[in-house]
């Protein structure tokens, strides 16, 4: 199992580093913002698909991503 929260902030911290609100995401991955927030806050465990479409929109690095779904 990998650490949610952990995944979350990177998610978050990727997103407004892009100066993307949850709304705009949101709408470049076709989810709701509502998602995007229980995803950002640990709150949720979303599929492999929805985390990897939000990753791309957020360029964020594969291993970052790898090191928190496999190594935490």
């Amino acid at each position: 199992m990998y650490d949610k929260i952990a995944l979350g902030a990177l998610l978050r911290a990727a997103r407004e580093k892009q100066h993307l609100t949850q709304e705009q995401l949101a709408e470049c991955c076709d989810l709701s913002s509502r998602c995007i927030g229980n995803i950002e806050r640990g709150e949720t465990d979303p599929k492999l698909s929805t985390i990897v479409e939000i990753c791309i929109r957020n360029s964020i690095d594969i291993t970052e991503l790898i090191n928190i779904l496999f190594y935490c």
